[in-house]
């Protein structure tokens, strides 16, 4: 007579059981680290709104960007004036 089979088989190996549980320990870990420096990055970012001011990005627009300074457009929906002719 045989012996019945018992369900020891079915059972994970806990040696193979522990470099996965190990494994996802290291991905929990680091998904909390990846969002915690997210949220550090953010809250610095968000005390310096110097950093995202528009700045001109050739010689030429900087130029241009100095030029105007003070100086409102007054020409809204108008069209631009002709140039003077001397004769």
């Amino acid at each position: 007579m045989t012996r019945p089979r018992t369900f020891q088989a079915a059972r994970p190996d806990p040696r193979q059981q522990a470099p996965t549980e190990a494994s996802l320990r290291l991905k929990g870990t680091m998904a909390l680290l990846g969002v915690g420096l997210a949220i550090l990055a953010f809250l610095v970012a968000i005390d310096r709104p110097q950093w995202f001011h528009i700045r001109p990005a050739t010689g030429t627009s900087l130029a241009l960007s100095h030029a105007m300074k003070g100086k409102p457009a007054d020409n809204k929906g108008q069209q631009p004036a002709k140039a003077a002719t001397h004769p």
